[in-house]
């Protein structure tokens, strides 16, 4: 839904309307019903679950449980003794591997796309302010507007009849005469809930309709796409998961699981309501670093029905696994080029002749650069990648140490390519254990810090 901040004919600034009271005492149409249902959704939708699943694999899945108490009158009747129930607003693109269950446990029914593009236009015909439905001139050019809104697919398709929509309100409150405060209010949350019903459609499931009145759990998952990850000189990965109808529950919980490789820092939640803006800070979960969490939850209770909510995860790799392997096999391969330096200087000194070592000895370096490189492989999520991809380079750098001096032990070169050779190895090796330095000691963190400084005390 959209930030309305309270401000419509549906609901106060603090408090929501009670559902019963949307409704007449009449039989109400399907469109009116669904005005209850949703902009009073916090009378009827208890619990929320939000549960973001980053698995090893590359996947990403959000899974979502609402537990809800649907109003006997205000059920959506649907053929077959089924009822259908409004759950959230989605983006106008393909879902990937939707999953739905209903109370049983069994897969539930979705409506297609008509019948989702019909409902949706009866709700927002419901939804329009009575001073346009009443005006005999505009209403017809409306309905025909909203019609044209929900059948788009979004984007500039939304767009162009939205803009006739708005141009249809502001000539009819031209001819019913001056707008008081609350009609403004009215009129600007009725475009702002039709502009986005451009961009998103109404998802429904279909239950059993004895169920009305009985508190059930129902739920959907689906894929998404992953997360994109902020920009940080830190060994950190920083990305959010945007909740836009974050107040359609009573109580709306998160959680989030962390592929293996990587454990949370801190998730933070933070609610908007008009013009996006942070109105405060609602939850926040600090792990202990010693337990190595993969997963984290806030629970919370929304300010408002219309408000957005986004939350903000920090993930740093985990203590055991690639972390432990790279900051071991970098050190080793160190400590060796640094062994065969003094080696090679004694021998230079004294000797003063270099033998080429036996063919045979390219075995033993040959066999440690493959394992180092097979380690700095693997497919896994994008995050693991993020978070993981300086120990992986690292640990690339000191394969093709190891497997540049089998090279050097197995082919005769000239004495100039032979301690060029080994000047670049050097180098590459030093600079992979800079990089370990570097990532181990969270220096970038350092750096941050005295850049947030030199930009707040210029």
């Amino acid at each position: 839904m959209t930030q309305c901040g309270g401000y419509c004919r549906c609901c106060s600034n603090s408090e929501l309307a009670p559902a019963e009271d949307l409704v007449p005492e009449e039989e109400a149409t399907d469109g009116e019903k669904l005005v209850s249902l949703l902009v009073g959704s916090q009378s009827w939708v208890h619990r929320r679950v939000d549960a973001l699943r980053l698995g090893g694999d590359g996947a990403t899945r959000l899974q979502v449980s609402f537990e809800v108490t649907v109003p006997a009158d205000l059920r959506l009747a649907r053929p077959g003794h089924k009822m259908a129930v409004p759950l959230a607003f989605m983006a106008k693109k393909p879902l990937r591997k939707l999953d739905t269950s209903d109370p049983s446990g069994k897969p539930a029914s979705i409506l297609d796309t008509p019948v989702n593009k019909a409902y949706a236009h009866q709700f927002l015909l419901a939804l329009a302010p009575g001073r346009v439905q009443s005006d005999t001139v505009a209403w017809p050019a409306v309905r025909e507007a909203l019609r044209d809104i929900v059948a788009s697919d979004g984007g500039a398709a939304a767009a162009a009849p939205w803009r006739v929509l708005q141009t249809l309100l502001s000539r009819s409150a031209d001819r019913g005469g001056p707008l008081t405060q609350e009609d403004e209010f009215e009129q600007s949350f009725f475009l702002g809930i039709a502009r986005q019903m451009g961009e998103q459609f109404l998802f429904l499931m279909e239950i059993d309709a004895a169920l009305a009145g009985t508190r059930v759990l129902l739920k959907y998952s689906l894929d998404q796409d992953a997360p994109r990850t902020d920009t940080d000189p830190t060994k950190r990965a920083i990305f959010s998961l945007v909740i836009p109808d974050f107040g359609f529950a009573a109580s709306q919980h998160v959680e989030v699981e962390l592929p293996q490789g990587v454990i949370l820092e801190r998730i933070t939640l933070e609610e908007r309501l008009l013009g996006d803006a942070v109105q405060r800070s609602l939850a926040t979960d600090v792990p202990d670093r010693r337990t190595q969490r993969l997963v984290g939850h806030v629970a919370l209770r929304p300010s408002a029905r219309f408000a957005s909510g986004e939350l903000f995860v920090t993930a740093i790799p985990a203590k055991q696994g690639l972390y432990r392997f790279a900051k071991i096999s970098i050190l080793a391969v160190s400590l060796v080029v640094l062994a065969a330096w003094f080696v090679r200087l004694d021998v230079t000194a004294f000797i003063r002749r270099v033998d080429i070592p036996s063919p045979s000895a390219s075995i033993l370096l040959i066999g440690p650069a493959l394992l180092l490189s097979w380690f700095s492989r693997a497919t896994e999520h994008s995050l693991i990648a993020k978070i993981q991809g300086p120990l992986r380079l690292g640990l690339l750098a000191s394969a093709t140490v190891l497997l540049g001096f089998a090279v050097l032990a197995a082919v005769p070169v000239t004495p100039v390519v032979w301690a060029g050779a080994w000047l670049v190895l050097t180098a590459v090796q030093c600079s992979a254990l800079l990089l370990l330095a570097y990532y181990a000691s969270d220096f970038g963190r350092w750096i941050k810090r005295i850049k947030w400084r030199l930009k707040a005390n210029p």
